[in-house]
């Protein structure tokens, strides 16, 4: 997806968990925009709070860019196709938000 990088750090990662950030896009707006997907904007332990992460911040983000993150999982009995599908969701709702 163009103007979005995955936020990782090889050490500090769980295998199953990816942080996206999406250059434009407010993760609160894209929530609506993809209703069959289960995402969470920004760091699991700040996904309560109606603040921008901590973590994404700590880790050297503006605001404004922690708020256009994202963070996804997957199960153990997640298929492939269904990660496919998700990314083609994702991808669509991205560019048509871009538009």
């Amino acid at each position: 997806i163009p103007a979005s990088r995955l936020i990782v750090s090889d050490e500090h990662r769980l295998p199953n968990t990816s942080c996206f950030y999406l250059e434009g896009i407010r993760a609160s707006d894209l929530f609506s925009k993809v209703p069959e997907l289960c995402f969470s904007a920004g760091s699991a332990c700040n996904s309560a709070l109606p603040t921008a992460s901590h973590v994404l911040l700590a880790m050297g983000y503006s605001e404004e860019q922690a708020w256009s993150c994202i963070r996804l999982s997957h199960g153990v009995f997640t298929q492939a196709q269904e990660i496919e599908l998700a990314i083609h969701i994702l991808k669509n709702a991205i560019q048509a938000m871009r538009a």
